[in-house]
């Protein structure tokens, strides 16, 4: 973006480019003001931020564009292109600042996070496009750096359409497509609410390393396919809003030699796979090569086995049924447990097994000695 200012517009896109640090400058500098976290969203914000503070200077530069091809000395075209291009910067500045405040008041905290940075660059960037590049011009009209009309670059000349003599079709148009819109929003009801606006559940599903789905190695686009039917007359929610993703571990490749190269050879062979117990139709997908064995880029191109999906669904028992459902035996199970609780001087064996749910209570137990410790813990979640 700043690259393309300065050669498009020179001078002036130059002065732009400055405006637009310092409006990075003062939106970093509210942020830690207010000791706002800058997270992914929040980076979203300050890049849609870059391109709303240079979309006003554009307008003006243009704007000046005019006022200089109709003769005007550049003084009197830089007056009238700021007070002329500022209805349309502050009708579009205003009107982004109000969706800030909606998806302030109404997403979560990652949406918030979004909203506050976009906030904050719009208020800044009317500062700085409308104020801070007028000063910088006036600066340089003073000192007499201009005194000839300002040269930009010209790609593409003045169209000859008569635009306001078109306005009733355009009218249509929106009419059109605002009646559209609404009509979207009523037939979607309380399903267009994804997670970041409404209640929801986020699971994540493991995978074991053998793990086949209806003929087909693992992605996102198949463990949501076996999801989503296996939801089916279960909840529509669940099925219109499901969102799955990959979580790949970019250890995945040396932790599975870790657990299945028996031989250290870095290699995994076919009887090496099946004394671990896995599926021969796992490794037939996998041995691209059809030499016998996984080498070590085969294992690196492994699909992911974590994958985390995100739904409106609220009701966990319904998501827990349909996964079991979809992927059966081909997920991962929590491996029973027991734990140790242990202090400075003894050892406390809870002797609890953890439930295949991971839901176990910690309840202190009722007779004999007991841990302090273990009672703080009463009421506690096994995880």
């Amino acid at each position: 973006v700043a690259a393309f200012m300065l050669i498009y517009y020179l001078l002036a896109g130059a002065i732009a480019n400055a405006a637009l640090m310092l409006n990075l400058v003062l939106v970093l500098g509210a942020m830690s003001l207010l000791s706002a976290v800058l997270t992914l969203p929040g980076i979203a914000g300050i890049i849609l931020t870059i391109g709303i503070a240079v979309d006003a200077n554009v307008l003006i530069f243009e704007r000046l564009r005019e006022e200089q091809a109709k003769g005007q000395p550049v003084r009197m075209a830089l007056k009238t292109a700021y007070e002329r291009a500022f209805t349309a910067i502050f009708d579009a500045n205003i009107t982004t600042l109000i969706t800030c405040l909606i998806l302030g008041w109404v997403g979560t905290e990652e949406v918030r996070g979004f909203a506050i940075t976009l906030g904050l660059g719009v208020a800044f960037s009317m500062f700085t496009a409308l104020v801070v590049t007028r000063w910088l011009f006036q600066i340089l009209l003073d000192t007499k750096v201009i005194t000839k009309p300002i040269r930009m670059l010209t790609l593409i000349g003045v169209p000859k359409i008569d635009w306001m003599g078109k306005r009733r079709i355009f009218w249509a148009i929106s009419v059109v497509m605002i009646v559209m819109g609404i009509a979207s929003l009523a037939w979607q009801g309380s399903r267009i609410w994804g997670i970041e606006f409404s209640a929801g559940t986020k699971a994540t599903f493991q995978f074991r390393d053998d793990a086949v789905l209806d003929g087909q190695l693992l992605d996102d686009r198949v463990v949501r396919e076996e999801f989503i039917a296996a939801a089916e007359g279960a909840s529509d929610k669940l099925g219109a809003t499901a969102r799955v993703e990959t979580l790949r571990d970019p250890n995945q490749g040396e932790k599975f030699l870790e657990r299945r190269d028996t031989d250290g050879d870095k290699k995994i062979s076919a009887k090496e796979w099946a004394d671990a117990g896995l599926q021969k139709s796992a490794f037939d997908l996998l041995d691209l090569s059809k030499d016998g064995s996984l080498d070590e880029a085969e294992i690196e191109k492994m699909p992911s086995l974590t994958y985390q999906m995100s739904t409106t669904e609220s009701n966990p028992e319904i998501i827990r049924n349909a996964a079991t459902k979809a992927f059966g035996d081909t997920q991962q199970r929590r491996p029973k447990c027991e734990y140790e609780l242990v202090t400075d001087t003894k050892r406390t064996v809870l002797g609890l097994t953890i439930a295949s749910d991971g839901l176990t209570k910690v309840t202190a137990p009722t007779g004999g000695e007991t841990s302090p410790l273990l009672e703080e813990f009463d009421g506690g979640v096994m995880l």
